[in-house]
């Protein structure tokens, strides 16, 4: 899967990640990526990771962090904690690019394969505007990375009673939970480049 150095862009956010450390590379104890955020973007829907703290840190820009319905702002330098079951989002506050870098302890390689399939489906076309799959795609990938993310709405038992009730229809129009062919996200020498430069592209 996923390598430290690798870059992969996701064409609908327009947001770009460069991964730093894997879960392979690190035994499982953590996963970290620098992460390329563009300013007037949709915010994402609030959620929580079941089993990992996670600890962002910005390199770049003003990211606004909401935690358990409290809002505070973070300037270069600062971090941003959301323990494993926090409820919480994280978006760009400022008129340039956000950049930062989060880190989730334990790793999982679930979250690797999240972050591929999310900019796979992208790619094709199988998104809202903030990167959120399709309804029966969704149904198919809630129970596959249940142990990494969730969200937060609606409740948790009525997202899965839902997975049940359409997971059937939605595997036989083909939709699957991970994204096989994946490559060609990649951003050739992406990793290697200055960050300035992969912020401004």
């Amino acid at each position: 899967m996923l390598r430290s150095g690798d870059a992969i862009g996701n064409p609908i956010t327009g947001e770009r990640f460069v991964v730093r450390v894997t879960a392979r590379e690190s035994d499982g104890e953590r996963f970290e990526v620098e992460r390329f955020m563009p300013p007037d973007r949709p915010r994402q829907p609030e959620r929580l990771h079941p089993l990992q703290k996670t600890v962002f840190t910005v390199l770049r820009g003003v990211a606004g962090f909401k935690l358990r319905g409290g809002v505070r702002m973070a300037l270069p330098g600062e971090q941003l904690v959301a323990p494993p079951g926090a409820p919480h989002v994280l978006w760009n506050a400022g008129a340039d690019v956000l950049h930062f870098r989060f880190e989730q302890r334990p790793a999982l390689e679930s979250t690797e394969k999240l972050l591929v399939a999310l900019c796979a489906l992208a790619a094709v076309g199988k998104t809202d505007s903030r990167g959120v799959p399709t309804m029966l795609q969704r149904v198919v990938m809630i129970p596959a990375y249940a142990d990494t993310l969730r969200m937060t709405g609606p409740p948790w038992p009525v997202q899965m009673a839902v997975c049940r009730l359409l997971g059937p229809l939605a595997r036989a129009r083909g939709h699957r939970p991970f994204a096989e062919e994946w490559t060609s996200l990649l951003i050739p020498g992406g990793g290697a480049e200055d960050n300035d430069t992969l912020a401004r592209r």
